[in-house]
């Protein structure tokens, strides 16, 4: 926890209300916090020593991994990969898998950190990239995509649900147009995992990359790779040390000790596997609230409006979007820092911020 320049921990703003979920979670799961701080002293680096506190570390990765296929629904977990999160998962896919005259499907929904890689790739690696433009969530997408394969179409890219309106995209139908075109389907579900319910074998993509820190409530720093094809071999982006055969420098494949390379984030792992315990357990759907419910708890919030939810049954969690051109600003990016008291403000007469702000709330309470 980020403490101020006296030393303490900064206090909770009066009538603070979190709507940046769809960000970072916050607060975390009960117990994420302590099991990563004693993940400090209770663990060293895993595979590299056998020494007690090596050892410990290292059952700790397999275990949390365990953990992982089993929220996916994985028969086995040696090919779950840890990285430093969603943004390194999907990189480490793309640029592992695409090569030279490849062929690859992205959609406008998909996350700059698909998109901006994929630029990267058609830059300087001449992979064949095509983004299908599209506003609608539903089968007409799927034609779409469909209207774009190619003989060489070897990736489609799918995001399991907006990072912008939370809206759940035909995963099923395009994963099933994939195969049948010969093609893999990389699954973003870093927005949805943790919501809804993701099972390899109901959604059966061949990758599935998602971070810790959303819904899953865990800590920044973690993320999944989950490579469920074990068809696909993916060339290691970064290579080093493994802590086994380090006289080696053939650079063969053992999943997943190839595609970690270097110290792993233990503390980080030890707080998803928190998290995860926490879902497993602690029953947390149990607690969700209603749209009505949020809105009720909005209203002595006096400057906040809430433009129009977007009211539909796909969608993973309650979501607001402001109007295009917004006449506030959040109030840490406003020139009169007194003026709101909101994300949103209905009385301040700032200049106009352009561009969509989103407000997401949580899923369900973890107290007040």
């Amino acid at each position: 926890m980020i403490s101020d320049m006296n030393g303490g921990v900064p206090p909770r703003p009066k009538g603070f209300l979190y709507l940046d979920h769809a960000a970072t979670a916050w607060p975390k799961a009960p117990g994420v916090g302590a099991a990563m701080s004693d993940a400090l002293t209770a663990y060293g680096s895993p595979g590299r020593g056998g020494h007690r506190l090596s050892t410990l570390g290292g059952q700790l990765v397999e275990r949390v991994r365990q953990r992982v296929a089993n929220l996916l629904g994985m028969a086995g977990s040696d090919r779950v990969v840890f990285t430093p999160g969603a943004t390194y998962s999907l990189a480490f896919a793309l640029q592992g898998l695409l090569k030279r005259g490849d062929h690859v499907i992205a959609t406008s929904f998909d996350h700059s950190s698909v998109l901006r890689s994929l630029e990267q790739l058609r830059r300087y690696h001449g992979v064949l990239v095509t983004v299908v433009r599209h506003n609608a969530a539903d089968d007409t997408l799927v034609d779409a995509v469909a209207a774009d394969i190619r003989p060489q179409t070897r990736l489609i890219c799918v995001n399991h649900a907006s990072n912008v309106t939370g809206a759940i995209l035909p995963c099923s139908a395009l994963i099933e147009l994939a195969h049948r075109q010969g093609a893999h389907v990389l699954v973003d579900a870093s927005q949805s995992i943790g919501h809804v319910t993701f099972d390899l074998a109901e959604l059966p993509a061949d990758m599935v990359a998602f971070g810790g820190h959303k819904a899953l409530l865990g800590p920044a720093g973690v993320g999944c790779l989950a490579i469920a094809n074990p068809d696909i071999r993916l060339t290691p982006t970064v290579t080093g040390g493994t802590g086994y055969d380090s006289g080696n420098l053939d650079p063969h494949l053992v999943t997943p000790s190839s595609y970690e390379v270097g110290t792993l984030n233990v503390p980080a792992i030890a707080g998803l596997e928190a998290a995860l315990v926490f879902r497993e357990h602690g029953n947390p759907r149990a607690q969700q609230f209603a749209l009505t419910a949020l809105r009720e708890d909005c209203i002595w919030h006096s400057h906040l409006r809430l433009p129009g939810a977007i009211g539909a049954d796909r969608v993973v969690q309650p979501r607001w979007l402001a109007s295009r051109t917004s006449k506030c600003r959040p109030r840490w990016r406003s020139p009169n820092p007194n003026a709101c008291r909101s994300s949103l403000c209905s009385t301040c007469s700032h200049r106009p911020w352009h561009g969509p702000l989103r407000l997401c709330p949580r899923q369900f309470r973890l107290g007040r």
